[in-house]
């Protein structure tokens, strides 16, 4: 693979075209928002990093010059070790003593089916998981998925003689304490690998004084859930900086991470709509996909690479729901942008009325959280289909109060 600079020295690739992205991302708003954008998107805390593994790993690969990778080898193992050290000391003296009394085990059973134990799949008894069986909304070949997971469970348990925990309120409380855990290694391995540490000491010119912390800061980074997002921090100077965070080398050859950069930035230009997060995914996926045709159109490619162009580009997750407010961006694109833009959510309140734009934008964080559990029970290929769903009288109701106020 050629010109591979582009993706180990991310922040120079991105600086050379800064200007650019500029250019096109305000080309989508009013021109008097452009000055705006502009400043936003060049205060902006760029994070392009890979985990020293990751990257180590990228470079043996694709470019194994030894200065790389030495520097890389020596972060990785470092990093590994903190990793495993931090796994090993929290699971042996909190993790594990709490699954031996949830399951009420002797300390010989539990070494003996540690493993058979530790990948037991509980999600589908959470209480997230109960909410869609007693949903009429969802299909029964989707609520049989669930059932089907549980029994997967059941059968798990009973191969190994263990009493399985069923209780939807006992299981919820046993997965947000694995959540908790897991968190609680990540921070100690940021915290105490020499990776992490540097990753704490470039945040430290970011001036934060919000209430997290730098540490639990970096720690987000580190371990994202999300391919790429955008976080806020408050600084001493009570503005907000926006960290954009996207480790390139996690899928460096994806066709996708031009688009994905596109998205986060109109994250950074606008900041807004944070109360009703799954409407402004949807519509920021749906800007950064008619951007990326024009930089196509121009011929260019930041972080893709040209060869890979004749690729499909793998299907956002948000992707799938743009028809659902399309019919709304199509009529109030303007006062929507215009909105996002200058972190005013009033002018939108004011036109289309706050009861029905928070009823709309509630039912489609309803639908996103049902598609994303139904997910973790479905195979990578298998589809959820949302074309039956329609949010159209809810539109029309905004249309109406929107007609009313002008005639007003």
């Amino acid at each position: 693979m050629k010109d591979l600079d582009r993706l180990l020295n991310p922040n120079k690739r991105f600086l050379e075209y800064q200007d650019y992205l500029i250019d096109l991302i305000a080309s989508s708003y009013h021109h008097s928002f452009k000055d705006l954008i502009a400043t936003r998107i060049k205060d902006a805390f760029y994070f392009f990093d890979s985990t020293p593994d990751v990257t180590y790993q990228f470079v043996k690969k694709f470019n194994p010059n030894i200065k790389n990778l030495i520097k890389y080898y020596f972060l990785s193992k470092d990093y590994k070790f903190t990793s495993q050290t931090a796994n090993k000391s929290v699971n042996k003296k909190i993790y594990y003593p709490y699954i031996k009394e949830f399951f009420n085990i002797s300390d010989s059973y539990f070494e003996n089916y540690k493993d058979e134990i530790l990948n037991l799949n509980l999600d589908s008894f959470s209480k997230e998981s109960e909410a869609l069986l007693l949903d009429s909304n969802i299909s029964e070949a989707d609520k049989n998925t669930i059932r089907n997971k549980r029994q997967e469970y059941l059968d798990n348990c009973k191969s190994i003689g263990l009493n399985s925990a069923v209780d939807v309120n006992e299981v919820q409380n046993y997965l947000d304490y694995k959540n908790k855990i897991e968190k609680q290694i990540n921070y100690l391995t940021t915290c105490c690998s020499i990776f992490g540490k540097k990753v704490i000491q470039r945040l430290e010119h970011t001036n934060n004084s919000s209430l997290i912390s730098i540490e639990e800061i970096a720690t987000s980074m580190l371990f994202l859930n999300a391919f790429s997002q955008v976080q806020t921090i408050k600084t001493n100077h009570n503005n907000w900086k926006s960290i954009l965070i996207f480790p390139l080398l996690k899928f460096p050859f994806s066709n996708i991470l031009d688009e994905a950069l596109i998205h986060e930035l109109i994250h950074v230009s606008e900041n807004c709509y944070n109360k009703y997060c799954f409407f402004n995914e949807i519509r920021t996926e749906e800007k950064a996909f008619k951007l990326l045709s024009k930089l196509r159109e121009d011929n260019i490619y930041i972080f893709d690479y040209e060869e890979n162009s004749n690729k499909e580009i793998p299907q956002c997750i948000y992707e799938v729901f743009i028809p659902l407010i399309k019919p709304l961006l199509d009529t109030y694109r303007q006062l929507i942008d215009y909105c996002a833009i200058t972190n005013r959510i009033s002018p939108l309140y004011k036109n289309l009325g706050r009861d029905n734009f928070d009823t709309y934008c509630k039912l489609l964080d309803n639908i996103f959280k049902q598609y994303k559990l139904i997910l973790k029970f479905k195979n990578e290929d298998e589809i959820i289909d949302i074309s039956s769903l329609c949010l159209d009288e809810y539109v029309d109701k905004m249309k109406t109060y929107s007609k009313r106020k002008i005639l007003k």
